[in-house]
């Protein structure tokens, strides 16, 4: 009974732990249009299942010294359930899912995006420091490039199998790969730039 007690509360702990990863994870995920409903779906998951877990594991806890609970698996579960409706906690993650949330509810990283917008641009490509001829945008930063450059910028990169090719401004704050088909045409670039 106390070891199979003991055994289950040591899994549910071990999945706590995973949480902190997946937290942390969740912590460094920029915030997109596309991927912000997700993220507050798994957030709400992820706050029903860390307060299940808080509670199951205080519930075996309280019952560990008990000794009407049972010695079945059968009995054990139903003691534990028994014993977590009257419980009310909060979950340990709580205030971190919750901050989470907030993130991906307000959608911060988009206002960076709308500052880069009302910016004036430079005639210099980043990377070869001449005139750009040919502007694209690319849509996740707002950085323009000429399209000859940036596409051979690209291929060299893939070619020398190097793992990261991101956005060649200095400070940007977009770490996702290049990608052309994130690059829009940007005709009025010209009437733009500085």
């Amino acid at each position: 009974n106390s070891c199979q007690m003991d055994l289950s509360v040591r899994n549910l702990k071990e999945v706590h732990q995973n949480f902190r990863s997946v937290l942390d994870g969740v912590k460094n995920l920029p915030v997109t249009q596309n991927n912000q409903k997700e993220m507050i779906d798994l957030l709400d998951e992820m706050e029903k299942e860390d307060l299940d877990i808080t509670i199951r594991i205080q519930a075996y806890e309280e019952l560990e010294h008990k000794k009407e609970v049972g010695d079945t698996p059968n009995h054990i579960e139903k003691a534990v359930v028994k014993m977590m409706k009257k419980m009310d906690k909060e979950g340990r993650f709580a205030e971190e899912i919750k901050e989470l949330k907030d993130k991906f509810e307000r959608g911060e990283e988009e206002e960076d995006e709308i500052e880069v917008e009302s910016a004036t641009y430079s005639k210099k490509d980043p990377i070869t420091k001449e005139d750009i001829k040919d502007p694209v945008k690319n849509s996740r930063c707002g950085h323009v490039y000429d399209r000859d450059s940036v596409t051979e910028f690209i291929k060299m990169h893939k070619k020398n199998r190097m793992a990261l090719y991101q956005c060649p401004v200095q400070g940007c704050g977009n770490k996702v790969n290049l990608d052309v088909k994130d690059f829009v045409d940007f005709p009025d670039f010209f009437k733009l730039c500085s």
